[in-house]
């Protein structure tokens, strides 16, 4: 059920490689907050000087011990500075927290509205060829673990660095022979530190793709028509299977990702144990050779050593953060970087004034990999006010000329106009403003019918709103709901029949009041009665307006002004439907087999038709 186009996007790179680019862009997003920013590494490096005060204060009051007289006072005021310190170190940290946080939750702010500003310029093929919870595991995980970055790992390499450096600074100033030591042990922890960042940052990568993949299976299996399709094909235990599998495939990754770090956390914690020992041994050596006292020894080994290996340790094991936290960055920017399709020209007109003439001239379209056009130099004419009908086997080319004229892609060759003005020159915005349409797969949100009929219009009086519904034919449905138009109509509007949405998706485009009509296959799939009531409002709603009706059922466009015929995405007749039948060509053929379980069908004429039966003339304009 799931694609994989978009994991197989974001496959290409396999190996980590933190590049400064990514880097520098990344830490871009912190520029709007430079000033918190610098008030946060006050903050930091406050706490850095106060971590010392410990260390400076237990050195004095061993070393004062070991004199073997002094005053009880001496030591209060050395212990009490201690404590004074770490409580100061403590509100310091409240403060900087707060800081942090509004840094981070600004910048994942920032992302969000980037992120989805960026996805709703993108053209309907993207999300035709991409799984709808692969997106979404871009605003979840991915965003997610951008926040973690900012607050663990960005401020913690200040942090530790600071604290590397003063503790560095202030153990030099007590025995440059013990600093020495201690720094030995540095390259220890450094160096295994870019062997584990690349493993962790191909462990991490795996774990979001895999994470998405899940996301987008129980999106499409939990949904209302997932659910019904597994029950109906009696499918729940291959689905189970199906889900484990995806579950064990996480876990392995996941247990793999806590393998890699446990591994460079061993270590470090090894040389965390060795350290303290080596450096009581050579200061034991000091001590009795004269060369430093048991209060140096005592601070080096139980406060500055592993003081100063602990932050420089967290500041390797930062590549291994940092080198994790590049993978959904790249995710997030692969997004951020991809440039839509269809996009407003510099300098776009409004379009105002319609009247609704539709022109297509020598339209050529063709899909990405198709081994055929879907629309080849196609040209037709359809006049303001006018009923016209596409017709044509699957394939032919109907629905995509009905998306080359909403803008949803532009075509290769050739040009659209309305009303003279081709697409491309108008803005996208004031196009779909006089464009309204039905399709054959109607969506309504988990919202009150209210709620989805003012999704058109927000503004809308309520007495426009109810007569929208009088005008779609709904009075009959609002009866039989508990609540009236204030019912939540359940996900996709499944609460409701197939007939009844469309009815209320009729209704929501009347609200819209658009001066273009398109109807992609709008009756198709309905009953004979829901038919009929949802004709009763399409006469209503496509009367004064430029009318475009897509149907594989005829008898649905037999009341059409004129009807173009399409094949494999060539225009192959046009005419009425009383000419085309008499002409025995292709519209006779599909017409006949349409109807071929009821003869004499398609000698209805289009005053007979139901969808014709208008109580007044059809206005043109």
């Amino acid at each position: 059920m799931t694609g994989t186009a978009a994991d197989q996007e974001c496959s290409k790179t396999t190996r980590a490689r933190i590049s400064p680019g990514l880097l520098w862009r990344a830490f871009g997003y912190f520029q709007p907050y430079w000033r918190r920013g610098l008030v946060v590494l006050a903050c930091i490096a406050a706490q850095s000087f106060l971590i010392l005060v410990p260390a400076i204060a237990y050195k004095r009051l061993v070393d004062y011990l070991g004199q073997g007289d002094g005053s009880f006072t001496q030591i209060l005021i050395l212990v009490g500075a201690a404590l004074a310190a770490s409580f100061g170190r403590g509100l310091i940290g409240v403060a900087e927290l707060l800081l942090t946080e509004q840094i981070s939750q600004g910048i994942v702010r920032t992302l969000r509205h980037s992120l989805f500003g960026r996805l709703l310029a993108q053209p309907v093929a993207f999300f035709a060829t991409r799984p709808s919870g692969e997106v979404m595991s871009r605003f979840s995980n991915d965003v997610g673990a951008v926040q973690n970055v900012i607050t663990s790992t960005v401020i913690g390499l200040v942090r530790n660095t600071l604290i590397s450096v003063t503790t560095l600074v202030l153990m030099l100033t007590f025995s440059w022979k013990l600093t020495m030591l201690t720094v030995l042990l540095v390259p220890a922890v450094g160096l295994p530190a870019r062997r584990f960042g690349h493993l962790a940052y191909g462990a991490r990568r795996d774990v979001q793709r895999s994470v998405a993949r899940m996301t987008s299976y129980l999106q499409e299996i939990l949904s209302v028509s997932g659910i019904v399709l597994v029950k109906t094909f009696v499918r729940g235990r291959d689905e189970r299977r199906r889900f484990g599998g995806m579950v064990d495939e996480l876990r392995v990754l996941q247990i793999r990702t806590a393998l890699n770090a446990r591994w460079f956390g061993m270590w470090n914690d090894n040389l965390n144990q060795i350290g303290p020992t080596l450096l009581v041994l050579c200061g034991s050596y000091l001590v009795l050779t004269g060369q430093s006292t048991v209060g140096t020894i005592f601070v080096f080994a139980t406060v500055l050593g592993g003081q100063f290996t602990g932050a420089v340790s967290k500041v390797a094991a930062m590549y291994v953060d940092i080198a994790g936290a590049m993978a959904p960055f790249e995710r997030i920017f692969e997004l951020l970087d991809r440039r839509p399709e269809v996009v407003d020209a510099p300098g776009a007109r409004e379009l105002s004034g319609v009247k609704g003439a539709i022109r297509f001239e020598e339209i050529t379209f063709s899909y990405e990999g198709a081994a055929h056009p879907a629309v080849d130099g196609f040209t037709a004419e359809i006049p303001a006010g006018a009923m016209v009908a596409l017709v044509g086997h699957s394939g032919a080319g109907k629905t995509t000329l009905a998306n080359l004229l909403l803008r949803f892609a532009d075509p290769q060759a050739g040009r659209v106009l309305i009303d003279g003005h081709d697409l491309r020159e108008i803005t996208m915005e004031s196009l779909n403003r006089q464009i309204g349409a039905v399709f054959q797969e109607t969506f309504l949100f988990h919202a009150s019918l209210r709620d989805n009929l003012l999704y058109a219009q927000p503004e809308a009086s309520d007495e426009a709103l109810a007569a929208a519904v009088r005008a779609a034919c709904l009075e009959d449905v609002l009866a039989t709901l508990p609540d009236g138009l204030d019912t939540v109509v359940g996900e996709r509007g499944h609460r409701l029949s197939g007939g009844e949405r469309q009815r209320v998706t009729i209704a929501r485009v009347i609200l819209k009041d658009p001066r273009i009509l398109l109807l992609d296959e709008a009756t198709s799939h309905l009953d004979s009665l829901a038919e009929q009531r949802v004709q009763a409002a399409l006469r209503l709603l496509m009367r004064g307006r430029t009318s475009l009706v897509i149907a594989h059922r005829l008898s649905t466009v037999l009341a059409a002004d004129q009807i173009l015929v399409l094949d494999q995405g060539r225009l192959v007749e046009q005419g009425a439907h009383a000419t085309l039948l008499a002409r025995g060509g292709r519209y006779a053929q599909l017409c006949n087999a349409q109807f071929a379980d009821h003869r004499g069908a398609c000698l209805i004429t289009r005053e007979k038709h139901p969808l014709f039966d208008f109580s007044t003339k059809r206005t043109k304009g």
